[in-house]
């Protein structure tokens, strides 16, 4: 009987005409998210492939270790596609600067978008799931009892011998019929799409993370489904029934996210940053202080780094990046000042970095306050848990983040390991023995390399050749596991099961005590 009741519920469900519309919204909504997401990938992957390029140059072709200062680029994960997360918000690459730790990645792509459209609504295929398969699991069980009351079929079924159990859960059964078939023709859709699309391949991590996220999808819709069950139970007006869920459903969809956001920003306060900039500022006051002491200690040792400097190119904190045709005394002046200075430089940047984590923590509570404020929205936990699935949310960011800032002390860990700040080839790509002892030898080496490599357009000093960095250490972004993922989050997963076992038990209990007549 039971599936006797299902099956009329849904064969009345397919003929309505909130099924046509929600069918024919899915095959025109998510083909175009699903389109739009793919491009979306496929100009973040060309930029990657780009960075990627620009990044093992830096290690190629550079010819003084000063020069070799790593970009380190992240992956771009095909589930984007999926959902964008805070992709918009954030960067895909780092270049390290021993000067300060990385507080954010160094570039925010928008790569397609424009910019002048940021006060539009941008769909992505989650965005349009989330609002499609709730107003479906509202529009469809809205009336599910009301509807029978008021044409009196309710009574006529339950005359029958019918039990009130088998009729709840054959109308339940029903509805979860009537919208499996859109949810299943969402992803065949994408999955199809993803076909014809050569530059999309996912592993199987990435079929089990799809796996979970249609999971998800039917948990979502079912929280839905048993809210308009439950208030359909308690109201005996299907008019009034569908007000009041259309109500909950754009309260919990769009004014609740958009609330939580402002309390929670007003709940936990963070620190101006122009507080950071000035505190920060500080103490590179007092790194520049020391580097006048330097500069006095040698000059007091009989060295004079910031003279005779033949033919130089790049600069920073510690001086030249580059110097060729350089008396001997002075090459000597400036390693030992290069030495002294790039230690203290480091021990610097650790030292910023302590006032800059602490404003980056800030930043976290604040927005772990409104994520937590926003989770009384089912909606809000289905974009996180799939923004956590795609690796796109806040927590990919964090990760890849720390992972670049403990490359940082490995790599400039290396400099230190290996004396690499007190050797030559860090600030000059000619050998020892071939600096020169007078002006007069070094303005001939000059000239004569200027006759054989020309370099006057361009500066091209490539005839010194490039460094063997084979040795050098290199990033290696390493993505969380499904299970590491979800770990941290399945309280969010259970606690949106509970709720829809509580609903539909109320729904149960009250429609056990409805009043037919």
């Amino acid at each position: 009987m039971l599936w006797l009741i299902a099956k009329k519920e849904f064969l009345n469900n397919i003929v309505t005409s909130g099924f046509i519309v929600g069918m024919a919204l899915c095959l025109a909504l998510i083909p175009y998210t699903v389109y739009t997401g793919i491009q979306t990938y496929e100009n973040r992957l060309a930029q990657y492939e780009t960075d990627v390029k620009s990044a093992e140059d830096v290690y190629q072709k550079s010819q003084v270790y000063a020069q070799v200062n790593p970009l380190v680029v992240k992956p771009v994960s095909p589930l984007s596609i999926f959902s964008k997360g805070i992709l918009e918000q954030t960067g895909s690459k780092v270049k390290l600067d021993r000067k300060e730790k990385p507080v954010f990645s160094s570039d925010i792509v928008l790569l397609n978008e424009n910019p002048f459209m940021g006060n539009f609504m941008s769909l992505d295929f989650t965005t349009a799931l989330t609002i499609l398969l709730s107003l479906l699991g509202v529009l469809f069980s809205y009336d599910m009892l009301s509807r029978e009351k008021e044409l009196g079929t309710l009574k006529l079924s339950l005359s029958n011998p019918v039990s009130r159990s088998t009729f709840f859960l054959g109308k339940i059964t029903g509805i979860f019929f009537t919208l499996l078939p859109i949810l299943i023709i969402c992803f065949l859709i994408i999955l199809l799409i993803i076909q014809f699309s050569p530059s999309i391949h996912f592993s199987a991590g990435d079929y089990g993370r799809i796996a979970m996220l249609i999971l998800m999808s039917l948990v979502y819709f079912a929280f839905f489904v048993f809210l308009g069950g439950f208030i359909s139970s308690r109201i005996q007006s299907s008019t009034l029934s569908i007000i009041v869920n259309l109500f909950i459903w754009c309260f919990l969809l769009f004014l609740l996210p958009n609330a939580a956001s402002y309390l929670g920003k007003n709940i936990t306060k963070v620190e101006d940053y122009k507080q950071l900039t000035f505190n920060t500022e500080q103490v590179d006051n007092e790194f520049w202080n020391k580097y006048d002491e330097f500069n006095k200690q040698l000059k007091d040792e009989g060295y004079n780094p910031a003279i005779d400097l033949s033919m130089c190119s790049g600069w920073d904190a510690d001086g030249p990046n580059m110097i060729f045709f350089t008396l001997r005394g002075v090459m000597e002046s400036q390693r030992r000042f290069k030495e002294i200075v790039n230690p203290v430089l480091l021990a610097n940047c650790d030292r910023k970095w302590s006032l800059q984590s602490d404003y980056l923590q800030q930043l976290y509570r604040q927005e772990k306050t409104v994520r937590y404020l926003s989770f009384l929205s089912p909606a809000e936990i289905f974009k996180q848990l799939t923004a956590l699935l795609c690796n796109t949310g806040m927590e990919s960011e964090i990760n890849f983040m720390n992972q670049v800032r403990q490359f940082q002390d490995v790599y400039y860990g290396y400099f230190i390991q290996n004396k690499i700040y007190s050797s030559y080839a860090y600030m000059t790509p000619q050998k020892e023995e071939d600096f020169p002892n007078t002006r007069e030898e070094a303005e001939a080496k000059e000239s004569e390399w200027r006759k054989v490599a020309k370099p006057e357009s361009t500066f091209d000093t490539s005839s010194f050749g490039y460094l063997d960095t084979s040795n050098f250490p290199r990033f290696a972004y390493v993505q969380p596991t499904l299970g590491a993922a979800l770990q941290s989050h399945l309280y969010l997963l259970a606690g949106i099961l509970v709720v829809c076992i509580l609903l539909f038990w109320f729904s149960y209990v009250s429609f056990i005590k409805y009043d037919v007549r």
